[in-house]
């Protein structure tokens, strides 16, 4: 999964909260949370593990900081998180290898492009950041 997270002071970072759906919004198990690798031009890359993506479906959410360490701010939260429907397989290939799953996911995820706005905006007042609400902007991308 790639995430393109930009700021006006620069992205420093991005965790990727992830687990299985017991229910609608319910998590089945623990969630792993992931440190998203910074890539070229404020891109964040992180793989979910296949044995994640099982039915009926995963509860994404992500967190991220500016380089000033302002935030978090959240795209969806443990409480609300992004849901991503999985079907069952029909043979031994792996779901995240089929374009379905994939269009599911970016569907669900590019609703998250409020992440970086969300950097720029609710701090309490101590931040020094120069940041102006409605500089920052995502990007989400899926191979």
């Amino acid at each position: 999964m790639t995430l393109s997270a930009t700021d006006r002071t620069g992205v420093s970072r991005v965790i990727l909260h992830v687990t299985r759906a017991a229910g609608p919004d319910q998590p089945a198990g623990d969630v792993l949370s992931f440190a998203m690798e910074a890539r070229d031009a404020g891109r964040f890359v992180a793989t979910v593990p296949a044995e994640l993506v099982s039915e009926p479906a995963l509860l994404l959410w992500a967190e991220a900081w500016d380089r000033l360490d302002n935030g978090p701010a959240s795209w969806g939260s443990r409480d609300a998180p992004h849901r991503v429907e999985v079907a069952a397989r029909q043979d031994d290939a792996s779901v995240a290898s089929e374009w379905w799953f994939w269009t599911a996911l970016g569907a669900v995820v590019v609703g998250g492009v409020v992440l970086a706005v969300a950097l720029t905006s609710g701090d309490d007042g101590a931040s020094t950041s120069h940041s102006r609400p409605g500089d920052a902007r995502v990007i989400l991308e899926f191979p």
